[in-house]
């Protein structure tokens, strides 16, 4: 395991010292000051990253008896994938990255049991979430981000009764024009409402970490909080009873066993997304992902922290195991439909898994060894 040395320990947790308070005002309000703290931090967590190597397991075996599968409807969806993202994706930029992330094998993955009908509609709407987080991620700065009307747009179109002018919104969400009218039927009020009001704290929060990334760096437990919203997990897992057509009512939603189990679905997702991702964001200039984090913050090695986050996602699956021993007790249909939300929940995490071992958007065919996945920076 490679492990910082001693000296190089000692001059980090010295930066770190003298950086601390400067990281914590810049927190409260943006000045030059405070994004040139910032930038040096930055450089020095890339001057440390430069060249290192660290390895996955394949986190498959971390997660027994959750169910692994892929949609049998992948391969027609996948075959019109690109048309779909030719006419949907208007800039050249987010319609290339939209085409090599296979977004119809991710939804496959995450949605192995619907319909044809209902993975279209969903592969849809992946592939604006997809665009819209790449575009806020890689091309747009937090003003020129937060100055549209996206929460707006997506009420419109998902509205059966819409009426009035489209409101303003980036390109990046006109795929919503196809999958909005879709996604306006089909299921409940109360389910919907459920998805809106995730997306639309998706949608927020990922105003607030476009900002952020323009001042300081984030704790780890405060980007690991911030993270499990921005993500866009959420509103993926609000999705499953419009997939399935089962009815799971708010108030179960509010359990504390199912908030437990979706909680820690989500985490495993997001740690599964950062494991695989650091070389791509370092690339990106985003900092604000899991090992770099834990470098800078916790001192830890490059591979130390891929081991830490590789722990954190076993604790969340066996914390997610416990919390399906405490579910509310039901009867009839109720009860079947709580189940097979459970089942779908933990459908998203193992979908995840397989989907980042497998798509091309992260890591290329020879990171695959026998036994672990390496990953070079």
């Amino acid at each position: 395991m490679w492990r910082f040395s001693k000296a190089a320990q000692l001059e980090l947790i010295h930066f770190r010292s003298k950086m601390s308070d400067s990281s914590v005002r810049s927190e409260r309000s943006f000045n030059s000051s405070g994004q040139a703290n910032l930038i040096e931090q930055q450089q020095r967590i890339l001057a440390i990253l430069k060249s290192k190597t660290f390895t996955i397991p394949y986190l498959s075996k971390f997660l027994p008896g959750w169910y692994v599968g892929v949609n049998p409807h992948y391969e027609k969806i996948h075959g019109e994938e690109d048309a779909f993202l030719d006419q949907w994706v208007e800039r050249e930029n987010l319609r290339e990255m939209a085409k090599k992330v296979n977004l119809s094998l991710c939804i496959a993955c995450f949605f192995p049991c619907t319909t044809e009908e209902k993975l279209q509609t969903l592969f849809e709407k992946m592939a604006w979430f997809f665009a819209f987080d790449d575009d806020a991620d890689n091309f747009l700065k937090a003003d020129e981000f937060s100055n549209q009307d996206v929460i707006p747009f997506i009420k419109y179109w998902i509205d059966s009764n819409r009426s009035g002018p489209e409101p303003i919104v980036l390109p990046s969400c006109y795929i919503y024009r196809s999958c909005g009218p879709m996604l306006a039927k089909g299921w409940s009020d109360e389910a919907k409402g459920q998805f809106l009001t995730t997306t639309f704290e998706y949608v927020n929060y990922l105003f607030s970490v476009a900002k952020q990334r323009e001042t300081y760096l984030p704790s780890v437990e405060q980007y690991i909080e911030e993270r499990i919203v921005n993500i866009g997990v959420y509103p993926t897992l609000d999705l499953i009873p419009f997939a399935s057509g089962i009815k799971v009512s708010n108030e179960i939603l509010e359990h504390e066993s199912i908030q437990t189990i979706r909680y820690h679905v989500v985490r495993i997702v997001c740690l599964t997304n950062d494991l695989f991702s650091t070389r791509k964001e370092i690339k990106d200039s985003q900092f604000d992902s899991i090992i770099p984090l834990l470098m800078f913050h916790k001192v830890m090695g490059v591979q130390e922290s891929a081991d830490h986050t590789v722990g954190l996602i076993e604790e969340s699956y066996r914390l997610v195991n416990e919390a399906v021993k405490s579910l509310p007790v039901l009867e009839g249909k109720a009860k079947e439909d709580l189940a097979e939300y459970v089942d779908q929940c933990k459908d998203q995490a193992t979908g995840s898994v397989y989907w980042h071992e497998l798509s091309p958007r992260y890591l290329g065919k020879g990171a695959y060894g026998e036994k672990e996945i390496l990953v070079r920076l």
